[in-house]
């Protein structure tokens, strides 16, 4: 319920880098109304909208709430699978900024994901920030030859599926790990197969 409260209670625009700055509080309303009687419970603060920078080519997109309603918003290039994180608390007074995937996945406090050492498509680590942008916990999941996905799982923490082409032995690596809520690996698993994933069904489970 907190994050879908903190959503609604915060609207989010788009703005021009250089005119607006990330966290600036445009206006403040009421929240609710008759309409909205018994959906939303009663007592809201106001609602707060606030503005995600970009560049002229970059697009704003995705959003996610961590458990302590730190709000992080995203602008990237169209088609590129890293983008620029801004994180606001929820009266929109800006916090921290960092590079990760569109996949973002918010925890307790904080947040898990992929981001590439080289330009992407490159060499991906898995890690967590915080929401002052501070990285901590990395991993390396995958050189330049994986494909790299990470999940939400839903106790805490994510997890991350690799599919990785091996050079030596003519065939795919498939790589999993399972990271806790404060982005430590708590287990891995790793299957070598001799053809590509799709053409023998292959998967990999983890206790």
């Amino acid at each position: 319920m907190r994050i879908v409260v903190a959503t609604m209670l915060m609207g989010l625009s788009c703005g021009r880098m250089a005119q607006e700055q990330s966290g600036a509080v445009i206006d403040s309303r009421g929240v609710g109304g008759e309409d909205c009687a018994g959906i939303l419970p009663p007592g809201l603060p106001d609602s707060r909208r606030t503005v995600t920078p970009h560049e002229s080519y970059e697009v704003c997109g995705y959003v996610t709430v961590d458990g302590a309603g730190n709000l992080a918003s995203e602008a990237a290039r169209p088609n590129f699978p890293e983008g620029r994180w801004r994180v606001v608390t929820r009266d929109a007074v800006p916090l921290g900024a960092f590079r990760a995937g569109l996949d973002l996945i918010p925890q307790p406090n904080g947040f898990q994901g992929l981001y590439w050492r080289d330009f992407p498509p490159g060499s991906a680590a898995h890690a967590q920030w915080d929401a002052d942008g501070t990285r901590r916990n990395e991993v390396a999941v995958s050189n330049d030859s994986g494909d790299p996905r990470s999940e939400r799982v839903i106790t805490g923490g994510s997890s991350v599926m690799n599919n990785g082409y091996e050079t030596i032995g003519s065939g795919y690596r498939l790589s999993r790990w399972r990271f806790d809520a404060d982005g430590q690996v708590v287990a891995a698993a790793l299957d070598f197969l001799r053809h590509s994933p799709e053409a023998v069904g292959g998967s990999i489970g983890m206790a």
